[in-house]
């Protein structure tokens, strides 16, 4: 079974913020992205991890997140929606009562949260996928830092997978 993670992508981030400057377009095409991926899950989990500073969904995903997420949001410490204790984390042990061995890996942004989530999540067995077209980097550009991922798959403590799509 398969779990949909979507990281960070609110509207504090998206809008104004200080880390990035995404134009008009660029994040219109971003949250459709994001959106249409979130909608169409085939039965996968899909869970929305944001932080305090971003508490704001767009509209089209704050829909999806009421009818996907238990909880109305996820903590998520620093960059890492895993917290400081992998094994023992909320989502890892959800993940695992629920039989989820693969999860895909959205959101923004590519060098901070969508790279610690990864990292982790390689760490703890997880096959990882991450599609370039629905990560923002902080540069403001869809899928970048994807290099940088990739990367991730030389790492000897890996007990997982990452597959880019």
């Amino acid at each position: 079974m398969n779990a949909l993670l979507v990281i960070d992508v609110t509207k504090a981030y998206l809008y104004g913020n200080v880390y990035c400057s995404v134009n008009g377009q660029t994040r219109n095409d971003f949250v459709n992205r994001i959106t249409q991926r979130a909608s169409n899950t085939n039965g996968e989990r899909v869970f929305f991890f944001y932080d305090e500073i971003g508490s704001i969904l767009p509209v089209s995903l704050e829909l999806l997140a009421r009818k996907h997420t238990k909880r109305k949001k996820w903590d998520m410490s620093a960059f890492d929606v895993w917290g400081d204790n992998l094994t023992q984390s909320a989502l890892h042990l959800e993940l695992e009562e629920n039989g989820i061995d693969t999860i895909e890996v959205c959101g923004l942004f590519s060098l901070y949260c969508v790279y610690a989530t990864v990292s982790d999540a390689l760490w703890l067995g997880y096959k990882v996928l991450v599609n370039p077209e629905l990560v923002l980097g902080d540069n403001g550009q869809i899928g970048a830092d994807i290099e940088w991922l990739k990367g991730l798959n030389d790492r000897v403590d890996n007990k997982g997978s990452l597959i880019v799509l």
